[in-house]
């Protein structure tokens, strides 16, 4: 059996303490370079089931009788809410699922930037996602650049947490001229996509509408979407079971209900 002198193990002793150290480094190293976690385009996709239902034999019959009246004058509220929350989130869900395309890069210590186009029908945008830890939480900072339209335009801005998925974001738009006050804000909380809270807060009129507030809320069984006016009082909300697609909507103080095929229905029922 091979063995060593003393005087050997103190010779090769001070190369084995710089080894032992230079992979300690590498992986300290390894787990402060890691890339923040993207949030992903998910964590801001509401349920649409309820607002997808074919109703063309509905209209028709609607003309005829009033069975399904309840339903669509929920429908009708949904689609409004929702083509509002698109509006706000379209790009922001457009960024996100190409910076997941895209590999970030370690600019300086905590502090990563992924950069990208994104090529629409009329032009090219080329983003720069910045984003910095903060102890628990990630900033983030969304730069856009489109010749002879913006450069190095801040489109929004925001924290993260949670690996992502709970967020508070700002955003500019795109027609700041000199003026970046925030035009809408959103807030997230998401597990899955039947346990989430999804925030929408428009600052700022955007296509003629007055500030307001929407909520998206989605647990194991119902789905639910409330407007709320400038004021901060509820005028519209709209609830369903995720399954079965029965729900109710209050428009105004007033509540209407139907049930799972989708006909009128009273609401104690």
């Amino acid at each position: 059996m091979m063995g060593f002198s003393l005087k050997t193990i103190r010779r090769f002793a001070p190369l084995g303490v710089l080894i032992i150290s230079l992979i300690l480094s590498a992986c300290t190293t390894a787990i402060q370079d890691s890339a923040p976690e993207l949030p992903k385009a998910e964590y801001l996709q509401p349920d649409n089931d309820l607002l997808q239902q074919d109703t063309t034999s509905m209209q028709s019959q609607a003309k005829a009788n009033t069975r399904y009246s309840n339903f669509l004058k929920g429908l009708r509220h949904g689609l409004v809410m929702k083509t509002r929350l698109d509006a706000q989130l379209v790009i922001p869900r457009l960024i996100l699922v190409n910076a997941q395309k895209a590999n970030g890069v370690e600019n300086r210590n905590d502090t990563w930037i992924w950069a990208y186009p994104i090529n629409t029908d009329d032009r090219t945008i080329n983003v720069r996602l910045e984003a910095e830890k903060q102890d628990s939480t990630v900033h983030w900072s969304v730069y856009l650049n489109s010749d002879g339209d913006f450069a190095n335009l801040l489109f929004c801005e925001g924290s993260t947490g949670n690996k992502g998925k709970d967020g508070d974001w700002s955003y500019y738009g795109l027609d700041q001229q000199n003026d970046r006050a925030i035009r809408s804000h959103i807030r997230w909380r998401y597990e899955a996509s039947d346990d989430m809270t999804l925030n929408l807060d428009l600052e700022k009129p955007v296509f003629g509408n007055e500030a307001m507030q929407i909520t998206y809320y989605a647990d194991s069984t119902s789905r639910q979407l409330q407007q709320f006016n400038a004021d901060g009082f509820q005028n519209v909300n709209l609830r369903w079971n995720a399954d079965t697609k029965a729900g109710s909507i209050t428009d105004s103080g007033t509540t209407y209900c139907w049930a799972k095929d989708l006909t009128n229905t009273s609401c104690s029922d």
